[in-house]
């Protein structure tokens, strides 16, 4: 490991030189266009996404009144989930804003809430993508409406 906490490849590349992998800072992201902007999501981590997608649908949840809220949501989604993963999540959306990605919930105006149809698909996705759909159909159809009840719950931030 270096002092940056980055592994090193000891093996040489091609021309003999040591190659170095970095881990991926979200900092290192240069600003985006919205050609970008999929596989920059579709690179993030679980949390990450998680927050991410949330926070597009509900843009009130990553205001910091909102935060159990949003600890809430992702457990529901992603089981138990330490709190410092939510709060380091939540850090590399703000890193990434500063690049210039489009982040619907650090915004000088905040967007309307998303409908409970988009919201569905979207939770149903995620679910979907991550193994966490249950086998039984009508619970698992049940599980998502109380999801989608507690995210349309009214935000205080609002």
């Amino acid at each position: 490991m270096t002092p940056d906490n980055s592994p090193v490849r000891t093996k040489p590349c091609a021309d003999g030189a040591p190659t170095r992998h970095q881990k991926r800072s979200w900092r290192t992201v240069p600003t985006v266009d919205p050609l970008t902007v999929a596989s920059t999501v579709e690179g993030m981590a679980i949390v990450t996404r998680a927050v991410y997608e949330l926070g597009e649908l509900d843009p009130c949840l990553l205001l910091s009144g909102q935060r159990l809220r949003l600890r809430l949501l992702i457990d529901r989604l992603l089981g138990e989930i330490e709190t410092a993963a939510v709060g380091d999540a939540v850090s590399a959306l703000y890193a990434l804003r500063r690049r210039g990605f489009p982040v619907s919930g650090i915004s000088e105006v905040l967007p309307p809430r998303k409908s409970r149809d988009v919201a569905r698909r979207v939770i149903q996705d995620l679910r979907r993508k991550w193994s966490r759909t249950g086998p039984d159909k009508i619970q698992e159809s049940l599980w998502v409406e109380t999801t989608l009840d507690f995210l349309e719950t009214p935000s205080r931030g609002r």
